[in-house]
This record gives C-alpha cells, structure tokens and sequence, in this order.
C-alpha cells in the first residue's frame, strides 16, 4: 500500500474485497484469499456499479458508509486510461515484481471529482507446471513452432518464457482479447504452404484422383492456440485448432475443438501424435477406396 491523505489503507482494502468478490477471474481469486486471510476486517463496503474491460481490469463505484469511492482494479494499461501515473518508487517495484515472473494488479481510486491516485498493488505468482517445459520441448521435437501470448507486461512475460525455453522473441506481451485474435491472423497470413509428402506426391499424379480432385495442396499450414480464461475466447474461436484446459471456464470448453482434461500441456503431445495418425489413416483409406 502506497499511503494516501484521503483515503486510509483498511478502506482500500475493504473496497477491494467487495469488488473483487464478484469476479471470477483467478487473480480476483488471489486477491480475495489474501484478503481474507489477513488482518484487515471484513468488508462493510457496498458495490454500486462494476464493469469489466477484458484484459485490462475492472471499474467500480463502491460506497463505505456515507462516502462513495471510484475505483479501479487492473494492469497498467489501465490505469494508463484514466492517466494515473506511478512515482519513481511505485514503478520501480512493479518492475521488480515483474522481473520475478508476477502479475501485478493496481488499485487507484478517488473519492468525488479528485483525480485518481495508485493506493495499492498486489503481486500474484502462479508458476508454470513442472511438466510445461517438457512439454514444449517435445512439441519441438515434432516440428511445432511455439508462440507465447500473454495479457502481462513485456517484463513478466519475459521471466516466464524464460522459466519454460522460450525466447522473448517468440513472446507478444500485453495483448488483450482481441489482441490475441490479432496475433493469431498475422501468423496464419505469414505461414508458408506446408512441403506434400511423397506418398501425397504419388498418390496425387493418379488419374482417379486427379479426376476426383483430391488432395489438392493445402493453402498454409495450421495455426493452434490453447488457452483456458475467458480472455481466451476470441482467439481461440480465431485460431485453426482451438484447444481448452479442463479448468478453464464453460464459455471456453464449449468453444474449443479440444479439451484437455488433465489441464496440463503434458498431454498435447499425445493429442498431436494421435490427431496425425487419424488424419494419416482417413488418407490411405481414401485413397485404397478410389483404386
């Protein structure tokens, strides 16, 4: 907490946890069980309104007691809306936060017609699995490139590729929802023709399936993106293959073309390797069925 003339550290604490508590977002979570464990007392605040900008945050008026506050929960980007700027000593510790691989969220409010001041800041880590950089390996392995997509800033997305091996060059940072989407289509209008096998380059110079017009080349190769909040939404309806963590929430496992269950990337391998003998096996069967 960041002291404030006019608004004390228990009120900014207690506008939080009220706000907070109608959001489902897992860094609201964080939040919440930090809250709710400390010394601060419970909430005796009153949501008013709340409105939720996806991949930035949210904006809230609350009421404690008699007085009414304006509030806003989110990134930097933001805050950078409503033109809260941070001292030298506020953004230093953000950027200290973020190089250990934490997501911040910032909290500025006002009481009235006074302008916005930054009173808070919580530093949430969730650590990849143990098992993600194995994982992204062996996808390497069997020729997969790996982008990195991330709503934090360039700084935290950094120390998290690095955690996993990838190369801040393969990381677009401090995207939102639709951002996401964008990234998705600039790859897959970059993406080269994919190189026919030799069994495709037989098999197509047969006259029935010439005649047929099958296996004609493919346009590109595939973009897949897999992701697991509702942030994730848009890009996965944008990507060619869309896959969803089992914990993500009902609007995502609805939409995805696949579901891991285990909700690790331990499995997409094996969803890889599988997928690709499918395709394999309609091919031949196809083909057998037309000689």
């Amino acid at each position: 907490h960041w002291p404030d003339t006019n608004i004390d550290e228990e009120t900014v604490d207690k506008l939080v946890l009220e706000i907070e508590r109608g959001s489902t977002h897992p860094l609201a979570q964080g939040i919440l069980s930090h809250l709710d464990n400390s010394k601060s007392p419970s909430s005796q605040a009153e949501t008013v309104s709340t409105k939720e900008i996806a991949g930035r945050g949210v904006i809230a008026t609350a009421r404690l007691g008699d007085e009414q506050f304006d509030v806003l929960i989110g990134n930097i980007a933001l805050l950078s809306e409503y033109q809260v700027l941070l001292t030298p000593d506020q953004d230093q510790r953000v950027r200290l936060w973020s190089g250990e691989a934490k997501s911040i969220v910032l909290v500025a409010m006002r009481r009235g017609s006074s302008p916005y001041a930054l009173l808070a800041a919580y530093a949430l880590s969730d650590p990849p699995r143990e098992t993600t950089a194995s994982a992204l390996k062996t996808l390497r392995e069997l020729g997969v490139e790996i982008k990195m997509l991330s709503g934090d800033n360039a700084l935290t997305a950094a120390a998290i590729g690095k955690m996993v091996g990838i190369s801040v060059d393969d990381i677009f940072a401090g995207v939102d929802p639709e951002g996401k989407a964008g990234v998705i289509r600039q790859l897959q209008e970059s993406l080269p023709s994919p190189r026919p096998s030799r069994f495709r380059q037989k098999i197509s110079n047969l006259p029935v399936i010439r005649r047929l017009d099958l296996f004609q080349p493919q346009s590109r190769l595939g973009v897949m993106f897999v992701g697991d909040g509702i942030n994730d939404s848009v890009a996965l309806a944008a990507a060619d293959v869309s896959v969803a963590m089992g914990h993500g929430s009902q609007a995502v496992l609805a939409g995805a073309d696949f579901v891991l269950l285990s909700s690790t990337l331990s499995s997409l391998p094996g969803l890889l390797r599988i997928s690709r003998r499918v395709t394999r096996r309609q091919k031949l069967n196809l083909s057998w069925a037309c000689i």
